[in-house]
């Protein structure tokens, strides 16, 4: 089974969702006007960018130095409170560690300061807010040429970058998905996706199932308002790690049957299942030998 926003990176670096798995369920697309525009205030924003990003490498040794310092701190306040001061100090090795873990953390937290202020500097900038309102701009104008309807839902989708190896699909990097926001709603029976240049639709009647996925997996981008542990997620044990990475407990797997006979699937996170089934009548099963009902 395909996951239906599937791209290989090594083909296609551009998450735009149209692979071979998504293009015949395409309804409609912007005009070529719209796509060069799409295009262009993304080269200016990339650029933008570029003026906070720092370099792959110091990314990384920010990353490690503040885990590392951090660990070292930490073990040594237990080390302290366990033996007492004056005999913590007298240890060369502890105040080697201590100092150390010290200096890390500081290196760590530093480029992270200076990354944060450069990018503040940046973002409060004309050059940046007059991007930032075309960007709103441009994506009304996408809207309205794609006729959404005003009955709409942003949701969460993970859409799957993978590599091919041994003529085997395989993730392509640290984490399992990309997490994208898209427009859900209902037109002419139809299930409908949307992002800011195609559609998206699937008759209803080919769904079959929504399966919970007890495998832990692992996505980029947190797209909501709320906090990743809110209120409002923390029932979903979201997690993110030292590299920037969200860990989730489980994805769902909502399962289609094409006209081909070919079943592919859209991957999607837990809270967004209500929305699914709301729309298709189906309801979440634990797993794949329970008896669907609609």
């Amino acid at each position: 089974m395909r996951n239906l926003f599937s791209f290989n990176v090594e083909e296609n670096s551009e998450i735009s969702g149209s692979s071979d798995y998504s293009k015949p369920f395409i309804l409609r697309e912007v005009n070529a006007s719209i796509l060069k525009n799409q295009k262009k205030i993304k080269d200016k924003m990339d650029e933008l960018e570029k003026l906070w990003a720092l370099p792959l490498w110091l990314s990384y040794a920010r990353i490690i130095a503040l885990a590392l310092g951090a660990m070292l701190i930490a073990c040594s306040v237990m080390i302290l409170l366990g033996v007492g001061f004056a005999y913590a100090f007298s240890a060369p090795w502890f105040v080697v560690c201590f100092i150390l873990g010290i200096i890390l953390a500081a290196f760590g937290t530093t480029f992270y300061v200076t990354q944060y202020k450069k990018r503040k500097k940046v973002e409060e900038g004309d050059e940046y807010k007059n991007a930032m309102k075309y960007i709103d701009d441009l994506a009304k104008k996408s809207e309205n040429a794609l006729n959404l309807p005003k009955e709409k839902t942003m949701i969460d989708v993970f859409f799957y970058p993978y590599i091919v190896r041994d003529n085997k699909m395989k993730d392509s990097g640290a984490f399992k998905y990309v997490n994208m926001s898209l427009y859900l709603f209902e037109e002419e029976n139809k299930l409908c996706l949307s992002n800011n240049n195609t559609v998206y639709g699937i008759d209803k009647a080919l769904f079959k199932r929504i399966v919970s996925d007890p495998k832990k997996t692992s996505f980029s981008i947190w797209n909501k308002d709320e906090a990743h542990n809110s209120e409002a997620y923390k029932n979903h044990k979201i997690t993110l790690d030292h590299y920037g990475i969200y860990h989730l407990r489980n994805a769902c797997s909502v399962q289609f049957e094409n006209s081909d006979g070919q079943e592919r699937e859209i991957i999607i996170p837990p809270y967004e299942v209500p929305h699914f089934e709301k729309l298709l009548d189906i309801k979440l099963l634990e797993n794949e030998d329970d008896e669907t009902v609609k």
